[in-house]
């Protein structure tokens, strides 16, 4: 049995909700697919800047990265 044929067996099993819980996460597992551009490394920023950087530089920092981090979903 291939893995496509098993996983539309696992998913008739599913109840309604479940079978949408599974499409989130797969829509989920899908965005990971997408190449991210890169980001610069804390390193690399703090060599470049002059060791100028303020605690708002950071916070700015952390908010970029936390950005599209999923929220509020229950996968499982």
């Amino acid at each position: 049995m291939s893995q496509e044929e098993l996983l539309l067996e696992r998913w008739r099993d599913l109840s309604p909700e479940q079978q949408r819980k599974l499409l989130t996460f797969a829509d989920f597992l899908h965005t990971k697919v997408i190449p991210l551009k890169p980001r610069p490394r804390i390193g690399g920023v703090c060599a470049t800047s002059g060791g100028d950087l303020t605690l708002e530089d950071f916070k700015q920092a952390r908010r970029e990265c936390w950005a599209n981090f999923p929220r509020e979903e229950s996968y499982l």
